[in-house]
């Protein structure tokens, strides 16, 4: 199978079809490697990305190591034939995007997000049970282990997630390339699908960046169009074509493409959000601001796991304060009541009801993202780089 493995890989850049492989590998990447992008399990932990290890991976990925000059050695292989005519679950998935696209067209908010759900949970019942994750059976009254689910299948589970791993690491090495070049980009954060990256101004001006098409606002102002809450940006390779222009080399990027526009889509990369101010803090904790003529407004934010309330401006003011908090404080809110707690004959509770809980406020600065030897010195590093 390894050499079958091999085949598939030296044919990835060549072909418009996603060949169904994985591999058992140790793998080595350069010193110099900045962004290694093989994941090793950690138990415990979770996913890491070291420059040397042994892992599963899929022939997405592992396109990409070669790319990024990886020695690697193969322990096992295995590629699966074509068992059925056509692509699985296609006319399904293709009814569920053009429904929810009518419904973010006629600003139906809930029933977009409902069909972004049940799309999304395509894949969990793809992947369900095949790691081992206990869920409460409310029949039973107990935890029980997930069981797998009618359509789990770790095959097609695994090359899901490894394609857009690699096609989101793809974007990573294309911007480190410039950097390289001396081109002013800046990689501020990336996780699962997306990244959020500082752009070049000489190559494209924020304003550019910014130019939001008026299909129902007719502001002069980029900040008033942002305050409305309108954020149909242009496409992502009229914003930045410099960048845009590099990740059509990377085959993963290209499959993604080559899939949306299958669909008559031709945003296979989507502008999410626009700030001209950042504060990064950790995997999930962001702030982005527009500032304009002295006003200021939230156009990003992820509260790091926080229930806080107020608008977004108040929550992102919230996260900013308590960012530079000098000893540990902690915060009061509300959530609701859990069918454990409901139907659990010992406890007080016996109704969907809010009960007050505290929480320690944690947004320290994310020391993960540089992991050391502990027998070795640690260099000092400024939180705010």
């Amino acid at each position: 199978m390894i050499e079958e493995f091999q085949e598939a890989l030296a044919q990835f850049d060549k072909s418009n079809y996603l060949q169904i492989a994985i591999a058992d590998i140790y793998f080595k990447f350069p010193d110099s490697c900045k962004y290694p992008n093989l994941c090793v399990k950690i138990d415990d932990f979770g996913l890491i990305n070291p420059l040397e290890g042994r892992t599963v991976a899929t022939l997405p990925e592992i396109h990409l190591a070669n790319y990024l000059k990886a020695e690697i050695i193969y322990h096992d292989a295995a590629v699966i034939k074509d068992t059925i005519d056509g692509y699985m679950c296609r006319e399904h998935l293709f009814r569920l995007y053009t429904l929810r696209n009518d419904a973010k067209k006629s600003d139906q908010e809930l029933l977009q997000q409902l069909y972004k759900t049940y799309s999304n949970s395509l894949y969990g019942k793809l992947s369900q049970g095949i790691s081992e994750r206990r869920m409460y059976n409310t029949r039973d009254g107990a935890t029980k282990r997930l069981p797998k689910s009618a359509i789990t299948n770790s095959y097609y589970a695994s090359m899901t997630t490894g394609l857009i791993r690699a096609a989101l690491s793809s974007v990573i090495v294309a911007l480190d390339e410039l950097i390289d070049e001396g081109y002013n980009y800046k990689i501020i954060s990336a996780t699962t699908d997306g990244l959020l990256y500082g752009i070049d101004e000489t190559v494209v001006p924020l304003k550019a960046t910014l130019d939001v098409e008026h299909a129902k606002y007719n502001y002069s102002s980029v900040f008033e169009v942002l305050q409305d809450g309108y954020k149909k940006f242009h496409q992502f390779e009229r914003v930045d074509p410099l960048l845009a222009s590099r990740l059509s080399k990377f085959p993963s990027l290209e499959l993604l493409k080559i899939s949306h526009e299958s669909w008559d889509d031709p945003e296979y990369i989507e502008i999410k959000h626009v700030a001209n101010r950042v504060l990064n803090i950790k995997t999930r904790g962001q702030v982005g601001m527009y500032e304009e003529s002295g006003k200021s407004i939230c156009t990003l934010l992820a509260k790091a796991g926080h229930k806080v309330q107020g608008s977004q401006d108040e929550q992102a003011q919230w996260i900013l304060n308590h960012y530079k908090d000098a000893r540990i404080e902690k915060y009061s809110f509300t959530t609701l009541s859990n069918i454990q707690e409901i139907i659990n004959e010992y406890s007080p509770i016996d109704d969907l009801v809010s009960i007050p809980q505290e929480r320690i406020i944690s947004l320290d600065y994310d020391y993960k993202r540089y992991p050391i030897n502990a027998h070795d010195t640690a260099p000092h590093r400024d939180i705010n780089q």
